[in-house]
């Protein structure tokens, strides 16, 4: 009886670990995600507008979330292919 209950209690923490390791896979940064911080940080030290695909706007990098950076919604001032909007 005692097995069942330690074979129970070690599959438990493996599902747990799993769980940990699958969250900061999901949350490990990329390239990308730094090159969109440096080009955000660069915009505002422009002092310009910056904006970044919606998909991306929930990012972070290094504890700055992008969604606080950068406009929400694309404002278009040119002729702008749709493949850049989306």
């Amino acid at each position: 009886m005692g097995e069942g209950k330690d074979l129970e209690q070690i599959n438990e923490k493996a599902k747990e670990e799993l769980v940990q390791l699958e969250e900061k896979i999901e949350r490990a940064t990329t390239e990308h995600d730094e090159m969109q911080w440096r080009l955000i940080r660069l915009g505002k030290k422009a002092k310009v507008d910056v904006w970044v695909p919606q998909n991306d706007q929930g990012k972070s990098y290094e504890g700055h979330n992008f969604r606080e950076d950068v406009l929400k919604d694309f404002q278009e001032t040119l002729d702008v292919p749709m493949y850049v909007k989306t």
